[in-house]
This record gives structure tokens, C-alpha cells and sequence, in this order.
């Protein structure tokens, strides 16, 4: 998989919270929580911009958080 570096940390961060990642057969990436609950896409490449902000949203409202 080709990814941004901010997604591949995003990435690893999801996984380190409980969700899954799965990559899409057009190149997306999925993220679900265990229970297999779909809950945002991410494209695996950001252009500048809010897309990372607007793709962060749905993620945030399911309880992921920056790592400290």
C-alpha cells in the first residue's frame, strides 16, 4: 500500500486505539471499530488543504484521539 506519511501514522494510531483499517480494491482505506461497524473512509493520499481536517471529523466523533 502507497501512503502519505501522515496517513501511514494515522494509520498505525488507529490501530493502536481499536479500530481496524482495511484497504478498499479502488485504494481507499476503511476504518471500522472491532465490532465491525463502518466508520469513516481516508483517501491514502492528502493533497494541502482541510481534506485531512474534513476526514478526521467522523473519526473523532467515534473516539479516536491523537496520541500524546
Amino acid at each position: 500500500m502507497n501512503m502519505d506519511k501522515v496517513v501511514r501514522q494515522i494509520v498505525k494510531a488507529l490501530g493502536e486505539q481499536g479500530f481496524d483499517v482495511v484497504e478498499t480494491k479502488n485504494g481507499r482505506l476503511e476504518v471500522v471499530n472491532r465490532d465491525g461497524d463502518w466508520i469513516a473512509s481516508l483517501p491514502s493520499r492528502f493533497k494541502a488543504g482541510s481534506g485531512l481536517d474534513n476526514a478526521l471529523a467522523p473519526l473523532r466523533r467515534a473516539g479516536f484521539r491523537w496520541p500524546s
